[in-house]
């Protein structure tokens, strides 16, 4: 991006999708920042935004509730995988997402329950994990090293922020070490794949969308707006100090001469 283009202030991608998920949403915020051409690296929290518009209100509030009630049920679910690729090259094509895992300090996803406390945090060394309504119950401990990936229980880790009509968003709090400048300054982009089954007449539904491109930064994101400069003070010396007191007694003695 040129120093004067604008910087885009959403990554959120929009997909219509298929059965009863009509349109699904995902965009990731990270603090204030209104440059969303970088993220912050370094394990800062971020939060992935989830929009999902349905065909019916029933259909919206059937999702909402077998997302967060933790009733694990193999007829009625919803699912939800992230997935943490390069973006395209120069050349057009799509390259394989590796995870760096043979240094110090290895590449990883961690993942947080809605509070964002670190001690909920689950280190994961996988460039993808699922958030599913059908395990109920945390598989996952802190420091989980090579262990096989499971999904994320939905009523734990997912947070609904609203839920109106045929549309309901939801928020999931996660982090991440991986830098662009470990990956030979590699782009990135988020992918959101959503699949359900709502039993009955309810249906099912699948959509996929992603973010846009961005950099994953381990300092300080580019500022929004440069700072304003301060003017530099200018110290008054008193060898041409004249007070007022001292012009008017001065102007007699000029006019006399």
């Amino acid at each position: 991006m040129s120093e004067d283009a604008e910087a885009p202030n959403t990554n959120m991608g929009i997909s219509q999708g298929e059965g009863i998920a009509s349109k699904l949403g995902f965009e990731i915020k990270q603090g204030q920042s209104l440059d969303m051409s970088q993220l912050r690296a370094n394990n800062r929290t971020a939060r992935a935004m989830i929009e999902i518009t349905t065909q019916t209100q029933e259909q919206a509030a059937t999702m909402a509730n077998i997302f967060t009630s933790g009733n694990a049920s193999t007829e009625e679910w919803c699912s939800l995988t992230f997935s943490l690729s390069y973006a395209l090259n120069s050349a057009g094509e799509q390259e394989e997402m590796e995870l760096r895992t043979g240094s110090k300090f290895p590449d990883e996803i961690v993942v947080m329950e809605p509070s964002g406390s670190q001690k909920t945090a689950v280190n994961i060394p996988f460039a993808s994990f699922v958030v599913d309504s059908r395990e109920a119950k945390k598989k996952y401990k802190r420091k989980t090293g090579e262990q096989l990936p499971t999904p994320f229980p939905s009523s734990i880790y997912l947070e609904l922020l609203a839920q109106e009509d045929c549309y309901l968003k939801l928020e999931l709090k996660f982090a991440t070490n991986v830098t662009s400048r470990q990956h030979d300054a590699k782009n990135f982009y988020w992918k959101l794949d959503f699949a359900c089954d709502l039993g009955g007449e309810n249906g099912t539904g699948e959509a996929t969308t992603q973010t846009t491109d961005f950099e994953y930064v381990a300092r300080q994101l580019k500022s929004t707006a440069p700072k304003a400069k301060k003017k530099p003070r200018t110290k008054k010396s008193q060898d041409w100090e004249v007070t007022l007191s001292q012009k008017e007694t001065a102007e007699p003695h000029a006019q006399q001469s």
